[in-house]
């Protein structure tokens, strides 16, 4: 402190600087009474003295980071990504529904579009909501799950949107939903069925880590199926006929 370091002697400015801490491990007892487990007493503790530093820190752009835990780093930004990643795989699925729908009516296009836009957030929300409440950590694994998952949710809800679209435009959105339903629901139900039943065996795997995937996939899977084959149609069954 009392003395420049060697850049500023040099006459060069200071832009980054890596000063890496030790952070000790959480104790077991301490973060079972506070009902979290060590992973996240160690995250809550990394996220507080980011936020002190932040609060403290003068011109330079101060980061902190450890080298006990080195996992821990990609937990703290991973989220804010995550987030940002499956926000805009939404959106891109709900453009490419849009356009895929497009050649019939484009103020339908458009109203099927949002609706499977918010059915797809649904889906993401009810998926995270799961992860959260068995304990399934965010890592690159899961992340790379997670991305297939909107594909696969994608899939279900483009069947469905694109065959209620091409049924005849001048009946009723009930009867339409009939007809899709009776067309294409039971293929997109035996695609959910057949790949549920591939991932059921591995629910019992003794790797741990194959275990939690191939959960998250039936999870996804599941709730992409219910998604697009109740509340997918139900929903369009109200939707405006266009003009």
């Amino acid at each position: 402190r009392d003395r420049p370091a060697p850049a500023e002697a040099a006459g060069l400015r200071v832009r980054a600087l890596r000063i890496p801490i030790k952070l000790a491990p959480c104790d077991a007892a301490t973060a079972a009474a506070s009902g979290e487990s060590q992973h996240e007493c160690q995250l809550r503790a990394m996220l507080a003295l980011r936020a002190a530093v932040k609060e403290s820190r003068g011109s330079l752009d101060v980061l902190p980071f450890t080298q006990t835990f080195p996992s821990l780093e990609q937990y703290v930004t991973m989220r804010a990504d995550v987030r940002r990643a499956l926000l805009r795989c939404t959106l891109a699925a709900a453009a490419v529904t849009f356009f895929l729908v497009l050649g019939y009516s484009v103020w339908e296009a458009l109203v099927v579009s949002v609706i499977c836009l918010v059915s797809l957030a649904a889906c993401n929300l009810i998926i995270l909501g799961v992860m959260k409440q068995f304990a399934m950590n965010l890592h690159f694994l899961s992340v790379v799950m997670l991305q297939m998952g909107v594909g696969f949710i994608v899939d279900y809800h483009i069947h469905i949107a694109s065959k209620f679209m091409a049924t005849s435009v001048g009946a009723t959105a009930a009867k339409r939903v009939v007809k899709t339903v009776e067309t294409v629901g039971s293929a997109v139900l035996a695609s959910m069925v057949t790949t549920l039943l591939v991932v059921l065996p591995f629910l019992w795997a003794r790797w741990a880590a194959m275990r939690m995937l191939m959960t998250l996939m039936f999870v996804i899977v599941a709730v992409g199926g219910v998604f697009s084959l109740g509340v997918l149609p139900l929903v369009l069954a109200f939707v405006p006929r266009a003009a």
